[in-house]
């Protein structure tokens, strides 16, 4: 995180500092030691004038005492102290997931970019694209994302999660250490087996169909809402003679029909 940081604060001639942590086990601690990150953030704060200062201090690891008194006296003199809540908007819960691998650090500089008001989001439908294009696994299936940009801005955090989630999924080609639902419930994602939507994928070789998969898989955030509010990612994944596939055949608003799609299969 401290690298791109500090090149884009360059970029855009804005001066920065950080006080840094390193990853213990399955937390995160200050790097040098909790109480010389004070004496840090007081050395920068000297050297700028107050009413041009925006701290942001990020809740993934305890303060240390005295470090409250040292943003106060700074939101009291001018300066804009942004103090971000676990889980709010972008934010992640937590730095850590449940496994150590689940490392979170990537999600805290998107979301500070777009704290600081650095960097414009990418849309929905677009993170879902980057996705497929990056990893051959990845398949975006006729329309799926035709409707995705009409959700509510509420369920853009949703989707976001919903495509890092998937990102992985296909990268790890379906084998998380865990099951999809945990690891769903651990990225604040609602998944369900069931619904009134169906979906099925025809592998096809030519005209001739070699197999169906019917399944209600989908993932959900908004019940007993409008339609646009309601959002649904409707997909399927298989591991067929060692080949794995993740099909994304639908990600918007919640939809009104089945899903029947066809897809050319050229393995035997």
């Amino acid at each position: 995180m401290q690298k791109p940081f500090l090149a884009e604060a360059g970029r855009r001639q804005e001066e920065a500092g950080l006080c840094l942590v390193v990853k213990s086990n399955y937390r995160y601690i200050f790097n040098p030691p909790s109480e010389q990150a004070i004496g840090d953030l007081e050395r920068f704060a000297d050297v700028h004038d107050w009413t041009s200062l925006t701290v942001v201090a990020l809740p993934y690891v305890g303060w240390p005492e005295g470090m409250n008194d040292v943003l106060e006296l700074l939101a009291a003199n001018g300066a804009q102290v942004i103090r971000p809540q676990l889980g709010q908007g972008d934010w992640p819960p937590r730095l850590v997931g449940q496994r150590a691998e689940d490392d979170f650090t990537n999600d805290v500089r998107l979301a500070l970019f777009q704290e600081l008001g650095w960097q414009v989001t990418a849309s929905p439908a677009e993170r879902f694209r980057r996705s497929a294009e990056k990893l051959a696994d990845y398949i975006i299936v006729g329309a799926a994302l035709d409707r995705c940009d009409e959700v509510h801005t509420s369920r853009h955090p949703f989707l976001k999660r919903s495509a890092e989630m998937l990102d992985k999924f296909c990268r790890k080609k379906g084998r998380l250490g865990m099951t999809l639902e945990d690891y769903c419930r651990d990225k604040r994602i609602g998944v369900a087996h069931s619904g009134g939507i169906s979906t099925c994928i025809r592998l096809m070789k030519g005209v001739k169909q070699l197999e169906r998969f019917d399944s209600n898989l989908h993932l959900k955030e908004g019940d007993g809402t409008s339609e646009t509010a309601a959002a649904r990612i409707y997909f399927q994944h298989l591991d067929r003679n060692e080949q794995f596939r993740l099909f994304l055949l639908y990600a918007g608003p919640h939809p009104s029909a089945d899903i029947d799609q066809k897809v050319d299969w050229l393995h035997d």
